[in-house]
C-alpha cells in the first residue's frame, strides 16, 4: 500500500510539480521514499512555506548563453516577480511566451493576472532576485516578491 501511495505521489509530482502531503496521506517515511525516487530522476523536493506542499525542482543548473526564446521567458518571469499583485495578462509582451510558461508550470494565471509558481520561486529565485533586485525572505530563503523582510505566508505560519 505504501508503494502505491508513493508511486501515485511521484506521478502527480512529475505531472504538476507540487503535491499536498496531507491530501496524498503521506507520512514522513513516504516523503523520504518519494524524495529518494525524484533524486534518481535528477530532481529534488522542497517543502513550501505552508509545511504541507512539496515542490519538485530540477537539481541540475544549466549555464551558458540564453537562446532568444529563453531570454523572452526570463524577461517575462522577471517582470512578474517585480509585481506582488501579479502582472495583468494583457501586459505580457509575448502571449506565446506566457502560454508556454503556463503550460510548463513556470507561471500561472489567476483572475487574468500572471504569477510565479512555487517551483519558479524556489528553482529560479536566486537568478530572479539578482536580475530584479528582489529580496529573499529571511525566514524561508525563497524569493520574496512582497518587498518586505518576511513573506506574509511565513509570518502566518510562524504564529
Amino acid at each position: 500500500m505504501a508503494f502505491t501511495k508513493c508511486a501515485r505521489a511521484l506521478h502527480k509530482l512529475l505531472r504538476s510539480t507540487e503535491i499536498d502531503v496531507e491530501e496524498e496521506q503521506l507520512d514522513k517515511e513516504d516523503v523520504q521514499k518519494v524524495s529518494k525516487y525524484v533524486k534518481m530522476l535528477g530532481y529534488s523536493l522542497t517543502m513550501w512555506i505552508d509545511k504541507r506542499t512539496l515542490v519538485l525542482t530540477h537539481t541540475s543548473s544549466e549555464t551558458g548563453k540564453l537562446r532568444p526564446k529563453e531570454a523572452l521567458a526570463l524577461e517575462l518571469i522577471t517582470e512578474i516577480a517585480k509585481r506582488p499583485q501579479g502582472l495583468p495578462l494583457d501586459q505580457a509582451k509575448s502571449e506565446k511566451t506566457a502560454q508556454d510558461l503556463i503550460r510548463d508550470r513556470w507561471i500561472e494565471e489567476r483572475n487574468r493576472r500572471l504569477y510565479l509558481t512555487k517551483r519558479t520561486v524556489i528553482e529560479k529565485g536566486k537568478v530572479i532576485s539578482r536580475l530584479c533586485g528582489t529580496d529573499v525572505c529571511s525566514f524561508c530563503g525563497f524569493i520574496n516578491t512582497e518587498e518586505n523582510t518576511a513573506h506574509a505566508p511565513c509570518t502566518e505560519h510562524l504564529g
